[in-house]
């Protein structure tokens, strides 16, 4: 695998950037992808907004996967999302709830936080409703640079995108990586009420 920066705080690498905005258009679509193809146009993929934003490829130069660090003004300064418009290639997806399709990315998460020296409160989220955290703490394990503070689960959803749609408040676990004490401090919801307002009123399947 090779790791490629198309995103860094000292550089944009416009060919790659371009190549992976084609890739998206091509291969994320309403048809494959129908719950999340619009994070991955370009406007919402904001590649250029990231702190670091990373793809890695095969021995054959066939992307595997992407993902970011970023802030891009929504939250304050020292709040950066880890694993940011993640996605992993279908051909390098696990068929169970293994995880392994994110171990990719965490190569490219440590990859950026051993070039980023001084990361302060980082989280990751998902946005599916009643996932387990299972994948989530999986992931934490995984990553290599060890933070002051335990990885803490954050009750309720917070609200980690602008908009008032269920996709904007997701599940969060969070961690200091700086020697101060820093707070989560995006507006947040309880379970509850997110079930309230996103869940309850939802047309019953039959």
């Amino acid at each position: 695998m090779k790791i490629i920066d198309i995103k860094t705080p000292d550089e944009l690498n416009l060919s790659y950037k371009k190549r992976i905005e084609e890739y998206c258009a091509e291969n994320i679509t309403k048809v494959s992808e129908p719950l999340k193809y619009q994070n991955y146009i370009p406007q919402s993929l904001d590649i250029e907004k990231h702190l670091y934003f990373s793809a890695s490829f095969d021995s054959q130069d066939r992307l595997v996967c992407f993902c970011g660090i970023y802030n891009g003004g929504r939250y304050s300064p020292w709040v950066h999302r880890i694993q940011n418009r993640t996605f992993v290639a279908p051909e390098y997806r696990h068929k169970t709830f293994s995880i392994k399709p994110r171990f990719y990315t965490v190569e490219l998460t440590n990859h950026q936080l051993n070039l980023w020296k001084k990361p302060e409160l980082l989280f990751i989220s998902i946005q599916e409703f009643k996932r387990t955290f299972r994948m989530l703490k999986y992931i934490t394990s995984l990553i290599v640079p060890t933070p002051v503070q335990e990885w803490e689960v954050l009750n309720g959803y917070a609200k980690v995108a602008h908009g008032e749609n269920a996709e904007c408040y997701q599940k969060v676990i969070y961690a200091n990586y700086g020697p101060h004490q820093l707070d989560f401090d995006l507006p947040t919801i309880s379970d509850l009420e997110y079930e309230s307002r996103f869940i309850s009123n939802e047309p019953s399947k039959k």
